[in-house]
């Protein structure tokens, strides 16, 4: 991908704070309430869309969506991406990038314990080191 397509990361934030970003963190009063985890998750799925797009470039969004370019600055400008990201938190979705895995919690909550017993049960005799 050339510069001229990708945006730089200044670009991308100074796009997005001219767009109110505000609004995830400062939720309005009506009679839906939003709790702080999922406000806390809304910004932490935007911050990761926004990062991902001054990673990638409006361009290629443009291209999935088959919208220009200028589109895709109308949605970072109008509000788009926080609603965005508000909708997947209230879904209990996160945003993350495609090459992190997921791991189930037990499984990793089982081997933390396993090594923590593995690592109690050394002794001293077992972890000397033969240097000469």
């Amino acid at each position: 991908m050339s510069d001229d397509m990708m945006d730089s990361p200044e670009q991308v934030v100074s796009s997005f704070s001219r767009s109110g970003a505000a609004a995830i963190s400062s939720v309005p009063a009506t009679k839906y309430t939003v709790s702080n985890d999922v406000a806390a998750l809304a910004r932490t799925n935007l911050s990761r869309i926004v990062n991902g797009m001054a990673t990638h470039g409006r361009k290629g969004v443009a291209d999935i969506y088959e919208k220009d370019v200028s589109t895709i600055a109308k949605w970072l400008e109008n509000g788009q991406f926080e609603r965005m990201a508000m909708v997947l938190a209230a879904l209990g979705l996160k945003v993350v990038p495609s090459d992190w895995e997921c791991l189930d919690m037990a499984q990793v909550n089982a081997l933390l314990t396993l090594n923590r017993a593995y690592v109690i049960n050394l002794t001293a005799e077992k972890l000397v080191i033969d240097l000469g």
